[in-house]
């Protein structure tokens, strides 16, 4: 954090959308967010032509238009229950400076990577991630902050239910720091990957194995056992028990196969 507030401030002229305001929009009901927009300054794009954007916002023009000012528009739309806001200015020291603000309201990044000259990051915090990007379009370079809100459960009952938390982020924010452990999941002695722990030692335990290891998040796959192989979890095993996750079918871990055969009303084959 020293590091990254002895660098000298951008210049930013005024504007009237930040990436503060973009934060603020997400906490706002879907239905109010025409009135919020338009008072940032803001009008409905009623020349939209996509099939996946349900809502796009441009910039009122007030009176004679200076050629080379700061471009800006917002998008939205919902997919899989999430939604999603879009942020798109022309000024790169907007970027920079959003960038900036998303670290001092404490979203959590790969520090490994340099907010000057990176032109993708990933901004985690709570259920909310923000993907900045640099993108080249006939020479020109456009800024986008892409705002996912993912719906926040009601429970959390079954072991399919847990498929939704795709991040070690989100899985804090609905379980508790306490509750969600940072691992390493053995393939082999040699092979490891970065994984996340809930409720380690436990008969709850689930392991939550990560396609991004930097940022800790898009899921590939959860172990669901009571023997994990996970650095901790060698330590902390629940060898003599059973897992007490459930799935909705009514499967669960250390069934017997005459459990099974009656939960299946019929006979099955192994292959």
């Amino acid at each position: 954090m020293i590091l990254l507030l002895s660098f000298p401030a951008p210049k930013v002229s005024s504007q009237s959308f930040t990436v503060y305001d973009l934060l603020n929009l997400a906490d706002l009901p879907s239905n109010n967010m025409n009135n919020y927009l338009f008072k940032k300054g803001f009008i409905l794009n009623h020349d939209l032509q996509s099939d996946t954007i349900q809502a796009s916002f441009i910039q009122k023009i007030k009176g004679r238009k200076k050629p080379g000012g700061v471009q800006q528009s917002i998008d939205f739309y919902l997919n899989n229950g999430s939604r999603y806001f879009i942020f798109h200015t022309s000024s790169s020291d907007e970027y920079i400076e959003g960038e900036r603000r998303l670290i001092k309201s404490d979203f959590i990044y790969d520090k490994g990577r340099d907010i000057n000259k990176d032109s993708l990051l990933l901004f985690q915090k709570k259920n909310i991630s923000i993907l900045a990007s640099i993108e080249l379009k006939d020479s020109v370079a456009g800024y986008t902050f892409k705002l996912k809100q993912r719906k926040i459960p009601d429970s959390v009952i079954y072991a399919e239910d847990l498929l939704q938390f795709d991040s070690h982020e989100f899985l804090v924010s609905y379980f508790g720091e306490k509750n969600v452990t940072k691992d390493l999941y053995y393939f082999s002695e040699k092979e490891l990957k970065k994984c996340s722990v809930l409720f380690n030692g436990t008969l709850y335990q689930v392991a939550f194995v990560w396609g991004d290891e930097n940022n800790l998040n898009n899921l590939s796959y959860i172990i669901i056992s009571n023997v994990l192989p996970t650095k901790d979890g060698r330590q902390n095993s629940i060898a003599n028990e059973n897992n007490a996750w459930k799935f909705q079918s009514g499967i669960r871990h250390g069934m017997s196969l005459k459990e099974v055969l009656r939960l299946n009303e019929m006979d099955f084959d192994i292959y």
